[in-house]
């Protein structure tokens, strides 16, 4: 499995170099690198056994006879309680399992002893190998796996105990796989996968990281306007009387923080483009965002 990863993040330096990320048909060696890139990591996550996969699988029992497997959803809880991630999102089906998914939460309540915990949901969204799970690693001294290319699958969500603060008590951290891979360029419904992807880690957070690497945030400019249009007439929106009431950050990594007059115009651009859509929702009959214009370089 090691040599796999090695070919793997080989085969992705030059499929970045060689320009098959931006779609180009005429290009033959760009898309045969494509190819051996897709079919080496099709290969690798044929082989490659993680513990999410054993939970998947015992979610499968639990639904299928909850009576039976009553103690599982306990010991996944106790899982998260312990400081590991559970999946949310199956990376493979593209799907939750709500009744295992609410399971969990029920014993996590239990094993607060039914206090009233307070809990920050806060995720991470943004392309394929911008540094999300590193992010997180650091911010909060978590393991979440890293490597090149596609490492998170799905969403995974891991529980960090808080200290020193009144408004929480606990962080649920959603770590997001990350959009617009190279594995799915061309596939067809892949741009929808993305979307759904990116509509679940911000609906459901107070807050979500989108990370940006370097100055193409594109992906990003293209991705929230769908996300308050499904947002919109939504039973979340109902609830939140039509107000998004999410919290957004935009991390940019990979630029040269010595030039600030360029990143007044990345940010500047971001702002407008947003606002831009946000007005359009709007005139759609849509939600109503507030927009803060308190960007400013880091």
């Amino acid at each position: 499995l090691e040599t796999q990863q090695v070919e793997i993040n080989h085969l992705y330096t030059q499929l970045i170099k060689s320009g098959a990320h931006i779609s180009n048909e005429n290009n033959v060696n760009a898309q045969e690198i494509k190819s051996i890139y897709v079919k080496a990591k099709v290969c690798y996550h044929n082989s490659v056994l993680h513990i999410e996969h054993l939970w998947r699988e015992l979610s499968h029992l639990y639904v299928a006879n909850p009576s039976k497997y009553v103690d599982l959803p306990r010991l996944a809880a106790q899982h998260m309680f312990d400081g590991f991630n559970v999946e949310l999102l199956d990376g493979d089906a593209n799907l939750i399992n709500l009744s295992w998914i609410k399971a969990i939460f029920s014993e996590l309540n239990r094993l607060m002893e039914f206090k009233k915990r307070r809990i920050f949901v806060l995720s991470v969204m943004g392309v394929q190998s911008s540094g999300k799970s590193t992010l997180l690693n650091t911010m909060f001294g978590i393991k979440m796996r890293t490597s090149v290319g596609q490492c998170t699958r799905g969403i995974n969500m891991q529980l960090v105990p808080v200290e020193g603060r009144r408004e929480y008590d606990y962080i649920l951290i959603l770590d997001t796989e990350g959009t617009r891979s190279p594995e799915h360029w061309g596939i067809m419904d892949y741009e929808k996968r993305d979307n759904q992807m990116a509509t679940l880690s911000i609906l459901v957070a107070d807050a979500t990281i989108v990370v940006n690497p370097g100055e193409n945030d594109a992906a990003t400019k293209e991705i929230l306007p769908i996300v308050l249009m499904a947002y919109q007439g939504s039973k979340l929106a109902e609830d939140n009387g039509g107000r998004l009431s999410s919290m957004m950050f935009f991390v940019y990594n990979r630029i040269d923080t010595n030039q600030k007059g360029k990143l007044s115009n990345i940010i500047r651009t971001l702002t407008q483009s947003l606002v831009g859509a946000f007005k359009t929702v709007r005139e759609m009959g849509g939600c109503v965002v507030t927009t803060q214009n308190n960007f400013w370089p880091r």
